[in-house]
């Protein structure tokens, strides 16, 4: 598929006329390779000037892509809008838990006095 995207980006029509049936023939198990092969072949044919050719070609692949989205959309575990879950990240029976690091006990808290751009604790150099 990206092979596909990048010669049609670079129009090297030549070059995705060879590759196009091929690409076609593997389209079992990814659903979006045909679609993504339907737009290519209509980009290409609008190129060569074929416009009723280009049309078949892109109407079929919206009609792929419009499916696809229909399909994805009509899950139960489907994301609303692309909108990322705000669920944990680790699940709560994680065998373990992350805790910020504890200050040692001889750490103190010091003056800082300020002298140009440097800072020096306790006026110390």
């Amino acid at each position: 598929m990206a092979l596909v995207e990048a010669l049609v980006a670079v129009e090297e029509w030549s070059a995705l006329d060879e590759i196009l049936p091929r690409t076609r023939a593997a389209t079992a198990g990814n659903a979006l390779l045909t679609p993504f092969c339907d737009r290519a072949a209509g980009l290409m044919t609008a190129a060569r000037g074929d416009r009723r050719a280009a049309k078949k070609h892109l109407v079929r692949a919206l009609s792929g892509f419009r499916e696809i989205k229909r399909a994805v959309s009509s899950r139960p575990h489907a994301p609303d809008h692309g909108r990322i879950d705000d669920g944990p990240i680790c699940a709560p029976e994680t065998p373990f838990t992350i805790q910020a690091p504890k200050a040692a006990p001889e750490c103190k808290q010091r003056s800082v006095r300020h002298r140009g751009n440097l800072t020096f604790p306790n006026g110390r150099l």
